[in-house]
């Protein structure tokens, strides 16, 4: 006789009050054992129940915290079985016995789930309802422990319906939760949640900030959390234009056991990869897996998921020359989130509509879906966005020769624009050369206000400042400038990766005489042979299976104006050799053509390795480097500009605060040091990330060099010049080392296991060693 069948026996010979305690011991071996009999004897547990009150309506506090238990079992059984169908029989019962879930923690539990799944539903109303009841009694009853994620289901119920505003609010109060109950697990949901939010906002740096910390303190690799961090992590990379990080993030993640595991999960990643080849111009796959998706959300009725599949499915057919079909599943996926309420999607699909109407030439019905677009863009506060919708209703004012409308909007557009980038920027008194000043007994870095080395005009068109004293640098720039006025000549920029060398292809292209024309920036170690010809020349309809529809290539769009081919040292030498033809003689053949196309381009190309090296080991063509490098400009590392290291931070930081909406900080003078004293291998995009990650970080709105310690992994570099042991001892030494590790993780210990570059096991053992 089996466990279950001697609770069963038992059952039959004992009382009432008994039988409440029994069948809690049933409904706990069947959740254990994944028994779908659950429900068999949950609906002979409610026949006890209703007889029970029918002679005692008001059972004592061991009833009613036994009728808790066993009604948490089986909506925890409910909710991990992801049943919507169980979930609509059971929850009226739980709305009639509510009154007797008197245990906190068990009613703040099926709250949780109750709003997940009237989220599954896409009633964000009634998910909020619940959470929100939830939160009320895990703050009001229950312990730190217990639900950390109580903050961050809320905050995702409000992104999922577009309220950001409200979404950002319980993120952020969830972070606030985690850092003052030392929960890790708080922590990582949080930090997923801000990089998330951060990611429908188009703010692709900083979700990628977030989300990066998020996936750090993730261990197991078989978890769907750690899944789903990937999968918004790709996604940023992918929007960020790192298509081939996302690439390799969408490949880890596409596995079968996430299929069997989760499959909504699994069809979401297939919809973010799928953008990310649609960037990629790899329309046929990403079509492919679009429709996939499309069916998987059809036949298990996923609003959500059937909405985003609309939504990403539009553009598509749009650029591929479908754009009545593009339109029809626009039009079905705004009759879904009108249906749900929901915004987020509402702002996609305006957006979305707007382009195709613009492209159409219907500027009257562009305009109007834009106004909609803006309203709610401004509602979510996203400003990336506020800037596009401006911009384009400004373009199609223009097109109707409305040309005040077009002014007023376009003047909106730049004020919003300087507001965003420049204007917070706090006018200070003009300091010595030294800027570290006394502050008190503290010492605190300020600076005078940041010399640009561009016209206000120049840096709205580049769309970022270029700042600077090093005389090596300014001679760079200037040597930038003068090649502008060449509008023909081939010019190489070579310099070390996150030196800017896109920045300076820029500036020589909007200080020119070909500003108004096109820059079009190809990467030019994504060529393969074959998919590249497509790429670089276009093809005609009907070339090759999958040509749907005539495609330009990077060559045709850059007419009249500029190509810059980044990363040319990584160049197929058999591209190379072609690219040589068409510098020659500056005509094209699309592919499926016998016509060739005059095109009219200057090029530009930057490379990040020793080029002549390259042609000496063959691996580049000389007559090809002839060809593109008739003026070549050498861009220095930070290393050797570090004179401009204490501006660029003052730079960095007060762009990063202004863009983040955050309180500037101050920074010690030990911090800047630090920041001074390093190489910075990845140069001023290094610089400019770390600066990121010091304001999000920093604590008490101080960078000292404690964060500093913290951001840099506990490199030995950094504590042997500040720390004095006063013993050679190995244990003391290690002991000191990781008591400081936690005390700048804030106690956490899977971060300072991270910062000390060991496991989690390892961490915990050292930990039972040295009896910290």
């Amino acid at each position: 006789m089996n466990y279950l069948e001697e609770q069963l026996q038992q059952l039959e010979l004992s009382g009432k009050v008994e039988q409440f305690e029994i069948y809690n011991r049933i409904l706990e071996k069947c959740y254990e054992k994944r028994n779908t009999n659950i429900f068999h004897y949950f609906n002979t547990f409610l026949v006890l129940l209703n007889e029970y009150l029918n002679f005692d309506s008001k059972p004592d506090i061991r009833i009613r915290n036994l009728i808790s238990k066993n009604f948490k079992i089986c909506f925890s059984f409910i909710r991990n079985s992801n049943n919507m169908e169980a979930f609509n029989k059971y929850f009226p019962t739980f709305n009639k016995y509510i009154e007797l879930i008197s245990d906190a923690l068990p009613k703040a539990k099926i709250l949780q789930y109750i709003g997940y799944f009237f989220w599954m539903k896409q009633d964000f109303t009634g998910s909020i309802k619940y959470l929100d009841q939830s939160l009320e009694i895990l703050n009001k009853s229950c312990s730190s422990n217990e639900i950390p994620a109580r903050y961050t289901n809320l905050g995702f119920i409000y992104e999922s319906a577009g309220e950001m505003g409200k979404a950002e609010y319980y993120y952020k109060e969830g972070l606030n939760f985690a850092k003052k109950h030392n929960s890790e697990s708080a922590l990582k949901m949080s930090y997923d949640a801000i990089g998330r939010l951060n990611l429908s906002r188009g703010n692709y740096s900083k979700a990628i900030l977030y989300l990066e910390e998020s996936l750090n303190l993730h261990f197991d690799d078989k978890s769907l959390d750690k899944v789903s961090v990937i999968n918004n992590l790709a996604t940023a990379y992918s929007f960020h234009g790192e298509l081939t990080k996302a690439k390799q993030a969408f490949k880890q993640i596409h596995q079968k056991w996430i299929k069997e595991a989760n499959p909504e999960l699994y069809y979401s990643i297939l919809v973010n990869s799928a953008t990310n080849f649609k960037k990629m111009n790899e329309n046929i796959i990403a079509e492919e897996l679009f429709l996939k998706s499309l069916e998987f959300a059809k036949t298990q009725n996923l609003p959500g998921l059937l909405g985003e599949c609309y939504i990403c499915l539009g553009p598509l057919f749009f650029e591929t020359g479908r754009a009545e079909l593009a339109l029809n599943y626009y039009q079905k996926a705004m009759k879904l989130a009108q249906q749900t309420k929901n915004e987020k999607n509402m702002l996609a699909i305006y957006k979305n509509m707007g382009l195709l109407y613009k492209e159409q030439c219907r500027f009257v019905e562009a305009i109007e879906i834009l106004t909609k677009a803006l309203y709610l863009a401004k509602k979510q506060k996203n400003t990336s966005l506020i800037l596009k919708f401006l911009q384009m209703q400004s373009d199609c004012f223009r097109k109707m020769n409305n040309f005040k409308d077009a002014f007023l909007t376009l003047e909106e557009h730049n004020k919003r624009k300087d507001k965003y980038y420049n204007d917070k920027k706090n006018s200070e008194k003009e300091l010595r050369d030294n800027p570290l000043i006394g502050n008190m007994k503290r010492k605190s870095y300020v600076f005078r206000n940041s010399d640009s080395l561009l016209s206000r005009e120049l840096i709205q068109k580049i769309g970022t400042q270029v700042i600077g004293r090093n005389q090596v640098f300014l001679k760079v720039i200037k040597q930038t400038l003068l090649a502008s006025g060449n509008s023909s000549s081939g010019i190489l920029i070579r310099g070390e990766s996150g030196t800017g060398k896109e920045i300076i292809a820029k500036i020589i292209h909007y200080s020119g005489a070909r500003s108004d024309k096109p820059f079009v920036a190809v990467n030019s170690a994504s060529f393969i042979t074959g998919i590249a010809n497509s790429a670089l020349f276009g093809h005609l309809k009907g070339s090759f299976t999958g040509a749907s529809s005539r495609q330009i290539g990077h060559f045709e769009a850059s007419n009249k104006g500029t190509i810059f081919f980044d990363e040319i040292g990584d160049m197929p030498l058999d591209i190379q050799s072609t690219l040589l033809r068409v510098l020659e003689e500056k005509e094209i053949y699309p592919i499926g053509s016998h016509k060739s196309i005059k095109v009219d381009f200057r090029m530009i190309s930057s490379t990040n390795v020793d080029i002549y090296e390259k042609v000496k080991n063959k691996e580049f063509r000389l007559d090809f480097l002839h060809r593109i490098n008739t003026l070549e400009i050498v861009v220095p590392p930070l290393r050797d500009r570090k004179d401009d290291i204490p501006i660029l931070t003052d730079y960095f930081i007060d762009e990063i605060c202004t863009r983040l909406e955050v309180k500037r900080p101050s920074i010690s003078a030990s911090a800047l040091k630090m920041l001074c004293d390093y190489d910075y291998p990845g140069n001023v995009r290094e610089l400019c990330n770390t600066i990121e990650k010091l304001v999000i970080f920093c604590k008490n709105h101080e960078i000292t060099s404690g964060d500093i310690y913290l951001l840099q992994n506990g490199d030995a570099k950094v504590f042997s010049g500040n720390q004095k042991w006063g013993t050679m001892n190995l244990e003391k030494i290690e002991k000191a080392v990781i008591k400081q590790a936690l005390f700048e993780s804030n106690n956490i210990k899977a971060v300072a296991a991270r910062l000390l570059g060991i496991s989690s096991s390892s961490m915990l053992r050292r930990l039972k060693k040295y009896d910290i």
